[in-house]
């Protein structure tokens, strides 16, 4: 005998199928984005995926806006002309997508001032996206930049050189605190406070572009 459910189980129901409904429709959005916008190049993709407003942040640290986005993946695919993002996991939940992918390109334009090397490349990287009312308004990436550049051929730590003939191209930066861990509820001596400040650059020394880590502690 059919029998109604009571109004409480029907509003869960229907709200927890609202919400895997939403979450597919956000993966094949992003689905969509990730094929047309980097794969093909195709930067009205941006236009029609994006939020004018969307926040963008870069592997290197830099916010940019949708129109700065379609200048960078411009001058990536003249780097890579044949660069396609592969999907390894693509999870959704709620708003928010969060997207493991592995990038492969040839190299043969130049890159951050390294002429092309004509070599194969692969790299792993992850975005994290928020969407809003069909939109992306929120790009979070992360590019292993470490891993590319060993493949090209250009890591190395520069040897010493006159300040005035090293050009850095930073790629990423951040800091970290060197405080020992506390395991009761003292504050900690001030002589055992600290932070280490490290950068990820591309730097010239008066010929070769090779990449290093430069770290500084305060």
């Amino acid at each position: 005998m059919w029998r109604a459910l009571p109004s409480r189980q029907r509003d869960s129901g229907d709200h927890e199928g609202g919400l895997e409904m939403m979450a597919e429709e956000n993966k094949a959005l992003v689905h969509r984005f990730v094929e047309e916008f980097w794969n093909q190049g195709k930067t009205t993709a941006a236009d029609e995926l994006m939020a004018p407003d969307a926040e963008i942040h870069m592997p290197t640290g830099e916010v940019l806006n949708p129109d700065e986005l379609k200048i960078f993946v411009g001058t990536w695919r003249e780097s890579f002309p044949d660069w396609h993002s592969t999907f390894e996991e693509l999870i959704a939940e709620g708003d928010r997508v969060a997207e493991r992918w592995t990038g492969r390109g040839t190299h043969l334009g130049e890159l951050q001032g390294i002429p092309p090397t004509g070599k194969r490349v692969e790299a792993p990287g992850s975005v994290f996206y928020r969407i809003v009312d069909g939109r992306i308004v929120e790009f979070r990436g992360q590019l292993d930049m470490m891993s590319l550049m060993e493949q090209l051929g250009v890591i190395a730590f520069p040897q010493q050189a006159e300040v005035s003939s090293v050009r850095q191209h930073p790629f990423g930066k951040g800091s970290i605190d060197t405080r020992p861990k506390q395991r009761d509820r003292g504050t900690p001596d001030a002589r055992e406070s600290g932070t280490l400040s490290w950068q990820i650059a591309l730097v010239e020394v008066g010929g070769p572009v090779r990449v290093a880590v430069l770290c500084e502690e305060a």
